[in-house]
């Protein structure tokens, strides 16, 4: 399914080129290598021995970060190669100071002959945040049922189409905003929403894992249909970029960017704040405190905002000590939530600086970074160390 050389058709250096690449991506893939043998009493033809080497699909992950809001805890499981197939279950569970949550997914690659993708799953989620001073203070709960086909248009273009239907409780809290109060006295406090994503993707990667050159970009658009009880759209642009420096000493240049806008249609005003975005901490920009980049609300905690803008420059490079699947990176990112798009102002955008050091051990992966804020201020809050840690 991912062979692009024929068996008994024409010899293709291209089409084993991409069947190479192609299987370099799966995520159960580990190294492919391909030898092309003579076949004996014939001059014009060969054949070709495909050799892999598989990693372990399966795997049982637990990942924990530390910082000025506490320890959050996630474990799951997974199994990328499902049944032999090459279908990817999984189920997590996630265990924050503020949130708990729980989803699964099944996606099918190979739906049909052509290449057609398949995926649902479902996601639970419970959110109490008065007992952080990152976040506006409110309780919700939110179930999520998606289904979606992802469709090939080339070798390395993709569109995606995803339905979801979204059920929202949400409450205020003794602690809540003014701006939450207002939300749910105008809107109410349950909301049933139906919402259709489109999405466009482009891999040129050489590898699904330590990537050397070639990149992944994807644009999409979510809207909520008419008819839902919150009627919005977001819009999101994503790139991540690999450049091989030096393939001698293993150097390559990493570039990912990141902008996410939404606004509200219809009878509804801008994003609702529990679907705000929020920037700061270890998936955004490193040296922050997680959500302290984003907008605040009338307590003074961070309600976030409907444009968002975040990137990332590393070098990647092997460490002196020789350890299998050992990376280390130089790291700068930059980021920052704002009210709305009126709003950005390039000069507020804030920046850290660091060393991360990543280890695919035969235990799962390990992943720890440490960072130095660019450019804060007194006023800014500051933490300069995460990890996250997993078991096969």
């Amino acid at each position: 399914r991912e062979i692009r050389q024929m068996e008994g058709g024409w010899y293709s250096a291209n089409a084993i080129k991409i069947s190479q690449t192609r299987l370099q991506r799966l995520a159960y893939v580990e190294d492919v290598r391909f030898e092309e043998v003579p076949v004996p009493g014939t001059s014009n033809q060969v054949d070709l021995n495909i050799l892999i080497e598989e990693k372990q699909s399966g795997s049982f992950n637990v990942g924990a970060g530390i910082g000025g809001d506490g320890v959050a805890i996630d474990l799951g499981i997974s199994q990328d190669n499902f049944l032999g197939f090459g279908s990817k279950v999984s189920f997590n569970i996630n265990t924050a100071k503020t949130t708990t949550a729980y989803g699964f997914s099944f996606y099918n690659p190979y739906h049909n002959l052509d290449n057609v993708s398949r995926s649902f799953g479902f996601n639970l989620q419970e959110t109490k945040t008065d007992n952080s001073d990152k976040q506006s203070s409110y309780e919700s709960d939110r179930t999520i049922l998606d289904y979606s086909y992802g469709i090939p248009l080339t070798e390395n273009n993709r569109f995606n189409l995803t339905l979801k239907y979204f059920h929202w409780d949400v409450r205020t809290t003794t602690g809540s905003s003014t701006e939450i109060i207002n939300f749910i006295a105008d809107n109410g406090s349950t909301f049933d929403n139906f919402s259709i994503t489109v999405n466009y993707a482009i891999d040129t990667r050489d590898r699904g894992t330590f990537t050397r050159s070639g990149f992944l970009t994807n644009l999409s658009t979510e809207i909520n249909v008419p008819g839902s009880d919150l009627e919005y759209y977001k819009i999101q642009f994503k790139t991540d970029a690999y450049y091989d420096i030096n393939s001698d000493r293993d150097i390559v240049l990493r570039l990912k960017g990141n902008v996410k806008y939404g606004q509200g249609y219809g009878g509804t005003k801008g994003l609702p704040f529990y679907d705000k975005y929020r920037a700061g901490g270890k998936k955004t920009v490193r040296g922050y405190e997680r959500n302290s980049l984003s907008p605040l609300d009338s307590t003074g905690r961070a309600i976030g905002g409907d444009f968002l803008v975040a990137g990332t420059a590393e070098v990647i490079f092997k460490p002196p000590v020789e350890i299998n699947g050992l990376r280390t990176a130089f790291f700068a990112d930059f980021g920052r939530a704002y009210k709305d798009y009126d709003s950005f102002e390039f000069g507020e955008l804030k920046g850290a600086a660091g060393l991360s050091v990543r280890w695919m051990s035969p235990f799962g992966g390990i992943t720890l970074s440490w960072s130095v804020p660019l450019n804060d201020e007194l006023t800014d809050k500051t933490e300069g160390f995460q990890f996250n840690l997993g078991t096969n």
